[in-house]
């Protein structure tokens, strides 16, 4: 995140209040983003923001796996896990 204050304070000390645009490309989608808002946040105005192939969101909270539902069907998940091995499936 100490990139990330640093990009944007750069962005406001060279851009100061004019309208600015930002791109990202993958990772970079992300960083472009977490910028943009740290440049938000120093009073810069960024005009446009495109990310670019941006990598999945993660949500914030994960769901809890089936198999940890039950002992009967974590039983029966690694019984189908073996069987899959054991057969030689891919």
């Amino acid at each position: 995140m100490n990139l990330v204050g640093e990009y944007a304070m750069a962005l406001v000390s060279t851009v100061a209040t004019r309208p600015f645009d930002l791109i990202g490309a993958s990772f970079g989608a992300v960083l472009a983003s977490h910028v943009a808002s740290g440049a938000r946040a120093a009073k810069a105005c960024p005009r446009r923001l495109v990310l670019i192939d941006p990598p999945p969101s993660v949500p914030t909270e994960l769901p809890i796996p089936k198999m940890l539902t039950s002992l009967r069907t974590a039983a029966m998940g690694v019984l189908l896990i073996h069987l899959r091995i054991e057969m030689g499936a891919n």
